[in-house]
Formats: structure tokens, sequence, C-alpha cells
């Protein structure tokens, strides 16, 4: 008897990892965005929080949702939104869709201040902002807790001030 299962992770097999297809729905989101019309996507996780902040929460007693991160076409739109351009601290559109692949290279802080964490990254001067316990309204009117992210430019001097911790 033949078995033609095919698995997941195997190079050259079709599979597309979380972090792929993130960037992918990151991009299409783009695209319906620049073409001048609507978004219709649902929220989509780009991955899971990394180990170190679930322990850092765990260890710190702070409460975070369902450990993943979960991005909306609301969040994008805000990331990209024209005024953060004029000022000069908008994250490209390649950037923020190349965060979900990038994001495990990157410095990660605890801001005490609000509970966030932040995913920096110093070649770029860019972070990523993971606002935990967000409550967001799904299709289908239900309240859902999740992790979401926006990103911006930002002085990397700032990582010096008190109310930031580093994690990795």
């Amino acid at each position: 008897m033949s078995d033609n299962k095919s698995t997941g992770g195997v190079r050259g097999s079709g599979y597309i990892s979380t972090a792929q297809r993130a960037s992918q729905t990151i991009k299409q989101v783009i695209n319906d965005l620049d073409s001048g019309s609507f978004s219709t996507q649902a929220p989509f996780s780009i991955g899971r929080l990394e180990n170190e902040i679930v322990a850092y929460a765990r260890e710190h007693s702070i409460d975070i949702a369902d450990g993943k991160i979960t991005m909306t076409v609301k969040h994008i739109t805000h990331t990209l939104r024209s005024l953060k351009a004029e000022k000069g601290i908008s994250v490209s559109k390649e950037h923020l869709i190349e965060f979900p692949i990038r994001r495990n290279k990157m410095e990660i802080y605890h801001d005490s201040s609000n509970h966030s964490f932040i995913y920096f990254d110093r070649a770029r001067n860019e972070k990523f902002v993971v606002r935990t316990n967000y409550s967001l309204k799904d299709r289908n009117g239900r309240r859902k807790v999740v992790n979401y992210i926006t990103a911006s430019k930002t002085n990397p001097t700032e990582f010096g001030m008190r109310k930031y911790k580093k994690i990795k």
C-alpha cells in the first residue's frame, strides 16, 4: 500500500510558513489599498509571540492574550497613514511586508509604561509595537482579545529610557 501523504516543512513541497503567509497577506492588503479599493481581509495572525516575551510576561505577571500576534487592515492603514509619512516616521511598505519574516532577528523590549512589547530593528531604526490584550470585534460581531501590532521609525536612543527593559 502506497502512502502518499505530504508532510509540512519540507522545502520544495509547497509549504508556506506562517511568517511567509503573513507577509503575503500584508502585501495583498497594501495592494488593495494602493489600488483605491477597500480590503476585506479578516484579522490574521503573523505568528506567535517569542518565547522570551511569554517568559518575561509570566515572570512579571503581565497578562497577554492568546500568544499570537494579530494584524488587521485598520492597523496596516494606521501604520502607513500619510501623517506618519509627512513626519518622516512611517515604516516603508516593503519593511512592513518583511516584518513577519525578519522579526526573529530583532531586539525585543518591554515598555513598562503601557505593558507593550517592542521589536526593534536597529539596522533600520524601526520599531514594531505589540499592544497586548486589545479587544477586537470579528466579522460576526464577537469580541476577541488579541495582541496587535503597529510600527514606526524611531530614534535608537529612545531605548535608553528607564521605561524600557531589554528582553532579547
